[in-house]
């Protein structure tokens, strides 16, 4: 849960609302997930570079007690970047922000090594992690942005994360359209109505006696790991 959905006017007063943290419950979620994911031998933990997902991801590596290298920034899997709703409530800034590029105002023009060591430092505290994120793409999507975009970038940085680290076993925290996304990869017909907070979309291939790999597979059904989804009749 984020700070934004247990508080109405959290974002009134926010010096950067478009970026709200997890909540006291949410942060709650998030260690709840850890322990869930611990005995699943994640090699990597990719995230979002939106600091709730920082958060979580931070409980999950620190859980796993990944080493340094193996907790990365994937710019890609980012919130979907349509002003309306990273500035719901806060016309003021529009004119501000205007069209520039999200990594010119996400750290209020810090790099995102240096907000890690200043600004988001104390919302990874929390977990207790040991080591920091690194950026492993830092390709950010255009702003503002339009869903059917954001829905074609997380499918295309899915395909990229299958490719690039086959063979290990990744967990991406990012956002709901992101695993609307990851469903519709692999069963076009889904209509994603919900995703519950830490749901998840698990995907899986073996390789074949051949040394070839298998088709990926979508491993869960709807509404199983917190996604759900109908088709039309």
């Amino acid at each position: 849960m984020r700070a934004d959905e247990e508080d109405d006017c959290w974002h009134v007063d926010a010096d950067r609302p478009w970026d709200p943290p997890l909540s006291e419950k949410g942060r709650q979620q998030a260690r709840e997930a850890a322990a869930q994911f611990k005995s699943k031998e994640i090699d990597y933990v990719l995230t979002s570079p939106f600091v709730r997902c920082l958060q979580t991801s931070a409980e999950i590596v620190d859980e796993l007690q990944l080493s340094q290298g193996r907790w990365l920034v994937v710019w890609p899997m980012c919130e979907l970047c349509d002003p309306r709703l990273l500035l719901a409530g806060r016309d003021d800034l529009r004119p501000v922000l205007g069209k520039r590029p999200i990594k010119e105002w996400m750290w209020d023009g810090q790099a995102f090594d240096k907000a890690v060591q200043g600004m988001l430092a104390p919302d990874l505290a929390y977990s207790g992690v040991r080591i920091r994120p690194e950026v492993w793409n830092d390709n950010t999507p255009p702003y503002p942005e339009k869903i059917d975009a954001a829905l074609k970038r997380y499918d295309k940085q899915i395909r990229t994360i299958c490719r690039d680290f086959a063979g290990r076993n990744v967990l991406v925290v990012t956002h709901g359209e992101a695993l609307r996304a990851a469903v519709n990869m692999l069963d076009p017909r889904a209509s994603v109505y919900e995703v519950k907070h830490t749901g998840y979309v698990p995907l899986n291939r073996v390789r074949q006696p051949n040394g070839n790999w298998a088709p990926w597979n979508l491993c869960c059904s709807a509404g199983q790991t917190g996604v759900l989804w109908s088709y039309a009749t």
